[in-house]
């Protein structure tokens, strides 16, 4: 899965994550885990992009299960929210079985939203900042920027449910 850009806010390669998996899946019987990390916060919509090239990639290319999200990189202490976990969740499931060139494309297209600022990811919120801690719902703020991403993605031909 070359996408011309070689990180995909993980920590490692896109496309060598993708060819060994591939071949892992397509040689054993072994059950193939992903595992994506991601450096921007939650409330951000650079979280979620890097769920829908993290995900998407390693599900078309074959792997079981994946580990993730690793929101914020896992440096700040209760930064991580319900809705990222859905989404990646989503992603992961309904990118199965799509060709890999597809996902490619789509890659590509989302990578340069935040490659710029994978050396300085945003912060974004920690749960109590972006969760109502009463009703245990997202911010209104978080849900919008969850809604616009997801959009995105189903438009470059992810067929997630929406809303």
């Amino acid at each position: 899965m070359r996408s011309g850009v070689t990180d995909f806010g993980t920590g490692t390669t896109a496309w060598a994550v993708s060819v060994s998996i591939q071949a892992v899946s397509r040689n054993t019987d072994l059950l193939v885990s992903g595992n994506t990390n991601h450096v921007a916060g939650p409330c951000t919509d650079m979280l979620l992009y890097e769920s829908v090239v993290g995900m998407s990639n390693v599900s078309a290319s074959g792997a079981s299960y994946c580990v993730g999200p690793r929101s914020a990189g896992g440096k700040y202490f209760n930064y991580i929210s319900p809705l990222e976990c859905k989404f990646n969740a989503e992603v992961f499931k309904k990118s199965a079985g799509l060709k890999r060139s597809d996902i490619n494309e789509i890659v590509k297209k989302l990578i340069p939203k935040y490659e710029e600022n994978l050396k300085n990811p945003p912060k974004g919120k920690s749960f109590t900042e972006c969760y109502d801690i009463k009703t245990l719902k997202p911010t209104q703020e978080w849900l919008d920027i969850y809604l616009k991403v997801k959009k995105e993605a189903i438009d470059l031909g992810i067929p997630l449910d929406y809303p």
